[in-house]
Parts: structure tokens; sequence; C-alpha cells
């Protein structure tokens, strides 16, 4: 049997091996197959996907996969473990991590799952939601590998690989003295800050530092305190070499930590020689990229080079890629289908100020970047001797793999959306003779074990939901949905309950009576036409309402992997076209908090500020004149707020009350369109200060204080804390 994938249907690969499991009756209830590319993405729990982008690159790295792999956890089968390990978290980690590894490089699926693993961690439901920094995850994980296989034949596998050496140097000026103190790194971390690339950091990180003054240092040859140097060297690089990008610094100002945004270079060829005095070129390899505000809040994915060239690169200027790339970028979770779809996904995309990928023309390549290109398609724009390492790149974005151009790197030295915070480079030496590691023998043996979770899980509670199509033939394509319970009707608040694979042909109105079982959901007095169904999207907000009971969840842009918010109304709601439901709070100058969230419905057809203004007075329910209000919108994506901003003189204020504007408004005119993006779900805060006893800056500041991520509410409604920096736990021992 082969142990990668090729291309061959799962039947020929697996039939001698899928024992008491009927290939021809449940191939079809399996997940959907392989993307394009060839490889296997992976689930996002809920915030997973720091982890889903370090597991990808270490995947990747044939070398760790192949250690990893050599592990004897097993004898013949997955049934009987090896008296190598005794059970424990040590024997459940290394277990799910090779079967991870396994999966991903053996399996037929468009993705798989991290559950396993996140179990041997004994993490809870919570913990899968709490997005954590990927840097310490990093530092964390290889760690509890290294200690794991501690005191046995393997105990070099980690280090060999990824371990390197600094060496602390602190001379003593009175008796010329030297101490020095060796460390061992996983990662360098290189300041972004006042440093232009790679080199520039790394130079800064060595530049010694004077000790004098009340820093004296205390000299155990003097005996008294004396001024000093004190200096860090690298001593020894590993041949995987990790630099994590410290873009989280603390403003003082804004007493808050804030992400660096500066530009940064690094290059895909990369000589170290000249910090350890010996010959060491690196090649880049993978990039963790951050989207969002902080580290631990926003969104996490990776562009990693196929070293081993298992994947199917498709240029994606000569593929229909365009609709793939799209939904990605967006968090949609399923291709396209119709053409109504389409069209609304460029519609949505517009609305959220991101283009829609288009074709760029061919560009000769210079040395050098090139000003005013789009290098979305295009080579990395700068010089290398291994022309290779312009090839065979692709983003890995939870379950979604597709191929990309190199020139796509250039997007990553800096920015206000998304920057590269994970850097891997690969010793040159290593990229030689390499091969496909062999999957053990026990897992070969077991890979029924793996599949038959999947199957189960695919088949429908009712096999009445799965309906022929207008031509007569079935469609049996089932789309899997996270669903949240809503406690409080407000975002801050929403518990994941459950998952659940329907068809996509479904109406809306049916997945309501398919949810309404569930028993978190269920109320005797209640019916499924009580629910409220809406987006959940990446960043724990709500998004649009699903109010078309009769369309089909396909139609509607459900598709596999979205993240619906439940909540169970009082009564139906009636569907009112063109109306917007937005949530608004009073902020309250002299306790300096929000008042509680209101919800309600913006007739959103002509949304202008002055209506707007009209709207929020009658939601509030107070007697304000609208001059004297200043409106601030939350913008759930970079977790932060800003001012819709209104520059009209007092007296003019109420003009655009009577104005329908024209499809080219915009701003206080139109805002749904730039720079605001008014949308369904959003929240709006509004100070109502005739007495301009605060500005509006430092009204915004405050509001960016309290608020952390993805709210931090002071009302009555039950507060969800800041997602704070707190370390990242996966092992007992």
């Amino acid at each position: 049997m082969k142990n990668w994938f090729d291309g061959r249907s799962l039947e020929e690969d697996l039939k001698d091996n899928l024992e008491g499991l009927s290939i021809e009756d449940n191939l079809k209830s399996l997940t959907e197959p392989r993307q394009q590319c060839n490889f296997v993405g992976l689930m996002n729990q809920g915030a997973t996907c720091y982890l889903n982008s370090l597991i990808q690159a270490m995947f990747m790295t044939p070398e760790l996969r192949s250690a990893i792999f050599k592990l004897p956890l097993y004898d013949k089968t997955i049934n009987s473990p090896s008296p190598w390990l005794p059970d424990g978290q040590k024997r459940e980690i290394l277990s799910a991590l090779q079967e991870l590894f396994v999966s991903l490089q053996a399996l037929n699926l468009k993705a798989y799952t991290t559950e396993n693993l996140t179990n041997s961690f004994h993490w809870t439901n919570k913990e899968v939601h709490d997005q954590h920094d990927v840097q310490e995850l990093n530092r964390v994980l290889y760690d509890t590998i290294d200690r794991t296989l501690a005191d046995s034949e393997y105990s070099e596998f980690i280090s060999n690989l990824y371990k390197g050496v600094f060496v602390n140097e602190i001379q003593c000026f009175k008796c010329q003295g030297v101490f020095q103190i060796n460390e061992d790194f996983y990662d360098i971390v290189l300041q972004v800050k006042g440093n232009k690339d790679i080199k520039a950091s790394l130079d800064s990180l060595q530049t010694p530092d004077m000790l004098s003054g009340d820093n004296q240092y205390f000299c155990e040859n003097c005996k008294e305190k004396c001024d000093a140097m004190r200096c860090t060297r690298i001593k020894q690089l590993p041949p995987i070499l990790t630099f994590s990008l410290n873009r989280i610094t603390f403003d003082a100002k804004k007493m808050q930590r804030v992400k660096v945004t500066d530009n940064f270079e690094f290059p895909l060829e990369l000589d170290l020689s000249a910090f350890v005095e010996k010959e060491k070129k690196y090649e880049l390899f993978a990039v963790i990229i951050h989207y969002g505000a902080g580290s631990s809040i926003g969104h996490y994915h990776a562009y990693i080079r196929d070293v081993l060239k298992t994947g199917n690169w498709i240029d994606p200027k000569k593929t229909n890629k365009t609709n793939e790339i799209a939904k990605s970028e967006s968090s949609a979770s399923d291709g396209f289908k119709s053409y109504s779809t389409r069209k609304r996904a460029r519609k949505n995309l517009k609305r959220k100020g991101k283009q829609y990928p288009q074709k760029q023309k061919e560009e000769t390549q210079q040395e050098g970047p090139k000003t005013n290109i789009d290098f979305d398609f295009e080579e990395f724009p700068y010089g290398c001797e291994n022309k290779e390492l312009l090839q065979d790149w692709y983003d890995f974005n939870d379950s979604f793999i597709y191929p990309i151009y190199s020139g796509k790197l250039l997007k990553q030295f800096g920015g206000a959306k998304e920057t590269a915070y994970m850097l891997v480079y690969r010793d040159a030496t290593l990229n030689q003779n390499l091969t496909i590691p062999d999957i053990p023998e026990y897992w070969v043996n077991s890979l029924d074990l793996l599949l038959k979770p999947l199957i189960k899980e695919k088949i429908p509670d009712e096999p009445s939901a799965v309906k022929p199509n207008e031509t007569g033939t079935v469609q049996n394509e089932l789309i899997k949905l996270y669903i949240h319970l809503t406690l409080t009707g407000f975002p801050d608040q929403c518990e994941s309950i459950d998952e659940v694979s329907v068809p996509g042909e479904m109406t809306l109105l049916q997945l309501k009576e398919h949810i309404f079982q569930l028993p978190k959901i269920y109320q005797e007095n209640s019916c499924p036409e009580n629910l409220r169904i809406r987006d959940r999207t990446e960043y724990f907000w709500f998004g649009k309402i699903y109010r078309e009971d009769d369309k089909s969840l396909e139609d509607l842009g459900i598709t596999d992997g979205s993240n619906l918010a439940i909540q169970v109304l009082a009564e139906p709601e009636s569907f009112n076209q063109g109306f917007m439901q937005f949530y608004v709070s009073e902020w309250i100058i002299d306790l300096k908090q929000k008042g509680p969230p209101i919800e309600g419905f913006f007739d959103g057809s002509t949304p202008n500020i002055d209506k707007l203004y009209l709207w929020i007075i009658a939601t509030l329910k107070n007697d304000w004149n609208i001059k004297d209000m200043t409106i601030a919108l939350y913008k759930s994506a970079l977790f932060e707020w800003e001012l819709i901003k209104d520059t009209r003189k007092k007296k003019d204020r109420g003009s655009l009350i009577e104005y329908k504007g024209t499809r080219k408004s915009k701003g206080i005119q139109n805002l749904r369109k730039s720079p605001y993006f008014l949308k369904e779900g959003d929240y709006l805060v509004v100070k109502y200060d005739p007495e301009n006893s605060l500005d509006d800056d430092d009204f915004l500041k405050l509001l960016n204080w309290e608020t952390k991520a993805p709210i931090k509410d002071n009302s009555d409604i039950k507060n969800t804390e800041h997602r704070s920096e707190k370390s990242i736990k996966i092992a007992e021992f």
C-alpha cells in the first residue's frame, strides 16, 4: 500500500484494509475528498486556527514527520500498545500527534480534525474556543514533546532539529573576568520596531549593554558591584530555525497591548554565516501569518513551501480559483455553487472593503520589488540563487488549502490587516535527497479506525432529508454546521453546543426543525419557527440573520463548516426587506462605561448618518439633539472601535434626513459603503455630550481601553473577559 495519497480513489487505496466496512454503501457518506492541491486541511474547532497553522508547518517538515512516525507506540496494531511508553498523558500526546500526521498523509479527506490532539492536552470545550499566541504554542509544544521523549533513545529527536544555543556573556570591567551562561532556544525572538529586516534585528539582539549606575553587575570575583558589559551571542543554530517576530508591544498612552504593523523584510535565502563564524545558509520554508489587532485575537493561517513536492500546484492565473480564494479569505466554508451565491459573494467582499481577486498581467521579473504592482500572481521579486524556492507555495488556512505565488509573501512584510508572525527556515543542506516518510506498519493496518467515526458522523439522522433534485438524481452531499446557542441575544454569551451534518438542499425551515430537537435548544412551549439563525463570524461576532425559510441552505450561502448562532425568540420573527439588526448602547459619561446594549432594526435602504441619529434616539428613547451626538462603530474584525466622523457644522446636521442617496454615495451619506461598511449585527455606542465634557478622541480611547476582545460590556449582561495573554497548558507532567 502507498503511504501518500497519489490521486487514486479511496476504495483503491484502502479496500484491502477496511474490514467490516461497506465501501459501496458508505463512500458517499465520507467527507469530501482531498482538495485539488492534494493536501488535507484541518478543521477549526472554534479558535484553533493558531494550532492548525503550527501543526501543518510541523507535518510539512519531512524530518519531523519521519521522527514522529519512528516512535514505536504500538506493536502490530493500534489495539496493542507497546511497552516502550507507559499509559498516561505522554503516550496520549504522542499517539494523537502520530495519528494526526498519519491522517494528513494517508487519508483521502478534505479536512481532518485535531480533536484527539486537543483531548490529549486535556483541553475542555472552552479551551478550544480560547485563542492563544502561536509563538507561545510553538515553544510549549516542542518543549512538551522534548520532555515526553526524555530518558529514551529518542530523546534527541526535537533538539537535533529545532534547538539552538545562545551564550550570554558578562565581562567585568574591574577584573576583566568573562562569565558565560548557555541558554537553549526553540525560536529566536526578533524585534520588529526599529529594524528593517532579520539581519538588522539580529545585530540589535547582539548589541552589548552597559551595566552601570543602579544597574551594576555583582562580580563574584571582585565580591562587589562593578561596571560591566553584557551581550548575547548565537553559539549554535539548529537545522530548522524559527524566528518569532515581536509584533506585540505595550502602548503606554493607550495602556494596552497593540500590534506593530511596521514593514519587516525577510528573504527566501538567508546567510547567517557572520553570526556563527562558519558557513550557515538557510532557505525560507514557512510563514505563519496573523490577521487582527492582537496575538490572542484575530486569525492565523500559514504559507508553506512543499519541499517534498507531493502537492498539485495549479497555477491560480490559469485556473478559475477566484471563488476558492475569496471564500477562504472571507471565511466562507465551502465552494460557491450557484450563480446567485457567487454574485452575493462578490458583493459581500466589496462591502467588507476587500477587492475580489482578479487575474494579474504578467510582468518582467526584476531584482527588488516593483512599485505599483500587485504580487499576488507574481514570483517573489527579490533575487535568489535557488530558483526552486520560488515554487510550490501553498496557503494553509484551516480546512482550505490552495496554491499561491511566492510574490504573496511580500504582503506579509507589514500592514494593518495581516503580517508575518513566525518565520521558519531550513538549513539549505537539508533539501537534498528528501523522501516521503514511511507510515508505521501498525497504522497501515488500522486506517479503517480513522475513517469509521467520520463515516458515522456523515450519515443523516433522517434518510428522508436526502431528496432527489429536479433531474431525479439523488443529491447526498452533506455539509457540517457548527451550532452555537446565544444565551442573551448578544455576542458576549455564545455557547458551542453541537455539530450537525445536513444536506445542502435542505431549506432553512427544515434546518430550524432539525436544530430545534437539540436538547439544549428544545423548549416545550416554543416551536422551530421561533428560532433566529445567523452567522457567527471567525471573530466571534454576529453576522447576517437568515430569514427566508423557504430557501435552501445552498442558496442562502450556508456551506460546509459554517458557524451558526441560534437564538430562541418569544415568537416568529417578521421579515422586513432592507432592515438591518443592530445593537446600540449609550455611553454614560459620568461612569465612563457603556450602558446595556439594546437591539433594534434600522431601515438600511438609504442608511445615512442623520437617519441613524434619529433611529438611535428612538431606540434609546431619549430626547436628544442630534447636534450633540457622536457615534462609535465596533469593528469586530479588528477588535476595536472607530468613530463615524460627522465633520459637518452642527447647524448642518439633519440635512440628510430626506436624502435618498445615489449609487455613488458613500461616507456619512451611505454608511453601507466606504469607509464604514455598516452591516447587520453591528454594535454602536453613542455619546451625547452637549457640555463638551469628553472630546471625541478621549471617547474613542476609553472605548478601546474598555473593549478587549471580542467585547467587554459593563451592563447587566454577564461579561466575557478579555482573552488574556495567559500561558498555554498542554501537559500535566
